[in-house]
This record gives C-alpha cells, sequence and structure tokens, in this order.
C-alpha cells in the first residue's frame, strides 16, 4: 500500500487540494487519516481516475487520435 499525501493527489489529477479534502471528509473517496494527516492509496486514485474516464465517440473522434474509428464507405 503506497500512500500520498492529498496535496499529491490534486497534483496528480490537477484538482485542488480543497476538493480533495471535501471528498475525504464526506467520505467520497477512501482516505487513512493519521494524526493530522489524511492520506489516500494510490491503488484508490488510480480507481477514481479509471472511473472518471470518458471514452471518445468513435464517430467524431479526429484521424489518428482513435483508433477504432470506422471507415465511410
Amino acid at each position: 500500500m503506497a500512500l500520498i499525501s492529498l496535496e499529491e493527489a490534486a497534483r496528480r489529477t490537477g484538482t485542488s487540494v480543497w476538493t480533495w479534502r471535501k471528498w475525504t471528509v464526506a467520505k467520497r473517496i477512501p482516505s487513512i487519516k493519521l494524526g493530522r494527516r489524511r492520506l489516500v492509496d494510490e491503488k484508490d486514485l488510480d480507481q477514481i481516475v479509471l472511473h472518471a474516464r470518458v471514452e471518445a465517440d468513435t464517430r467524431t473522434c479526429l484521424p489518428g487520435v482513435c483508433p477504432t474509428r470506422p471507415r465511410r464507405r
């Protein structure tokens, strides 16, 4: 289990530390509290990012960006 600070999680996701604090206090994401510090597991961070992923629409993605783009006939 690799624990990272909320500051590091915010930096990796491009979000604010305050967002991460709100999410952990509201128990929207799992966290570990050690003394005054709140930490998140890297695996949980990876799952959050994967869950938030939005797939490209194969009908409108740019050529070369979307490998499964159907060919027009």
